[in-house]
């Protein structure tokens, strides 16, 4: 399975706040090399999608894992959107604060930050209007109940964006000839450098086991992530596959600094067996 209708609209809007989210993420990331480029330009990829994606002037959008926050604000700062920037870990809580009071209070004043599971969604039925989730679904137990939360908090023709490993991805392909405890170091090594590379230092380890950081399993299919999607009456409108499949410390190496910008914004046109998958749902 591997659906990419509408792409144009979804990675270069031509909205009126698409230029002013672009320009808030990059003060924050402040990419430089490839790493924090492919991480601009994910990001950017998710906010495109949030915003195409919007029915009304006062759109409500849930952060789900949001990091340090950079998705968040831009979305708040950049399109004047009400965001619920959440996190299970009190140090990504933490970075958030931090990274928000570096902005003007009135740029953020529609964000706010909770401490909330993934799995156990803390919000009335239908109070969003979007629900966006980066790199979530391989962190938890249960995967399903996310898209099960999703789909109760989501207002009728809501959306659902998440981005996810493609576990078909020959890295990952790769990673299944060793055993298990291999697998967890290699997988951070490899594929997981650029995924917040403004909180690098808690990525490397992701933790002891049990840790909210650690992988539970090594990516997703687009036909898996539809198929949770399904099972709770959700629609998938798009799904592919992205990122040029190579770990990002060898495309650091390889990629000309003067070429890492075009590089990474490359790295998220669809592209079949990419490192990670990219898919937006619609609630009926």
């Amino acid at each position: 399975m591997w659906r990419a209708p509408g792409f144009a609209t979804a990675v270069d809007p031509t909205l009126a706040h698409g230029d002013t989210v672009q320009r808030v993420l990059y003060e924050l990331v402040r990419p430089a090399r490839y790493v924090t480029w492919e991480y601009f330009s994910r990001q950017r990829l998710v906010a495109s999608g949030v915003l195409a994606a919007r029915g009304r002037p006062a759109s409500r959008v849930l952060d789900v894992g949001c990091g340090s926050g950079a998705l968040s604000i831009g979305l708040s700062e950049g399109a004047g959107v009400d965001v619920v920037s959440m996190d299970i870990l009190p140090a990504r809580i933490e970075a958030v604060h931090t990274r928000r009071s570096s902005r003007t209070p009135a740029a953020t004043a529609r964000m706010r930050v909770l401490q909330a599971d993934a799995e156990a969604l803390p919000f009335r039925d239908g109070s969003f209007d979007a629900v966006v989730a980066t790199e979530v679904l391989e962190h938890l137990d249960d995967p399903r109940r996310l898209f099960q939360e999703a789909s109760r908090i989501l207002r009728p023709k809501g959306r659902f964006l998440l981005t996810t490993p493609n576990r078909e991805a020959l890295p990952y392909r790769i990673l299944h000839l060793f055993p298990e405890s291999a697998v967890q170091k290699l997988a951070s090594t490899w594929t997981q450098e650029s995924l917040h590379p403004d909180l690098l230092h808690d990525h490397r380890t992701g933790g002891p086991r049990g840790h909210p950081d650690r992988h539970r399993r090594e990516g997703f299919t687009v036909s898996e992530v539809e198929a949770l999607g399904t099972a709770v009456g959700l629609r998938l409108l798009v799904g592919y596959t992205y990122r040029i499949p190579l770990p990002d410390r060898m495309m650091e190496a390889l990629t000309p600094r003067l070429l890492s910008r075009s590089m990474a914004a490359l790295g998220t046109r669809p592209l079949p067996f990419g490192l990670q998958v990219y898919a937006e749902f619609a609630r009926p």
